[in-house]
């Protein structure tokens, strides 16, 4: 016959705890007042966030481990933000979810990413991210 089918589901990125599976962030951005204020709202959501404060320590940090979201601002110190969506294989299995002014939303979803608004609070920012994170399981 041609036996059973199975599914597998594994979770992407994330540390145990005893509620379960807490998704890693990275935030990116250049400003550290606003890491310091955006990692703590992902906190209190639940999630796991850490920082990069440019282009090149986000790539470095992907490469050395895993997150299952990226959060990218488009004006970076080293470079444009969404230079590392356009680049999936810089992103491993990550989703990302660009922080982008009106005038570069048709650009950020064109790149498929999820998209906030430069302007948005940040528990809008934190539901966005905890959105892309719930749907950031592998399948196979």
């Amino acid at each position: 016959g041609r036996g059973s089918p199975f599914r597998f589901v594994l979770p992407v990125a994330g540390e145990e705890t005893g509620g379960g599976a807490r998704p890693r962030v990275l935030l990116v951005d250049g400003s550290t007042s606003f890491l310091a204020a955006a990692a703590a709202a992902l906190r209190e959501h639940g999630l796991l966030p850490e920082v990069a404060h440019s282009l090149a320590a986000a790539r470095e940090r992907l490469r050395t481990a895993p997150v299952a979201v990226v959060v990218l601002s488009r004006l970076l110190p080293d470079g444009d933000g969404f230079e590392l969506a356009r680049d999936r294989s810089g992103l491993g299995s990550a989703r990302p979810v660009l922080r982008a002014r009106a005038r570069d939303e048709r650009l950020a979803r064109g790149l498929g990413a999820a998209v906030v608004g430069d302007d948005a609070s940040l528990d809008e920012l934190a539901a966005a991210v905890a959105r892309a994170a719930a749907g950031s399981a592998v399948e196979s």
